[in-house]
């Protein structure tokens, strides 16, 4: 592990930062609470995720008209 040395006005900051930094992280936690699925549930989501050849030309066309 390699170490570094700040002056301490810039350690304060960086120390700020990263409280605020974690303030909004558990605060969007509670918000919007974190879901686990399971492997199934993911194939579930992949498989329901397919698109037509169509739909997924028409997609790369507006995208790439942007």
């Amino acid at each position: 592990m390699a170490t570094i040395t700040l002056p301490k006005t810039e350690y304060e900051i960086l120390e700020r930062k990263a409280e605020l930094y974690s303030q909004l992280l558990e605060k969007e936690e509670k918000s919007f609470p974190v879901e686990i699925y399971s492997l199934q549930r993911i194939r579930e989501f992949l498989k329901g995720d397919n698109l037509s050849i169509k739909d997924k030309n028409k997609v790369k066309r507006i995208l790439k008209n942007r």
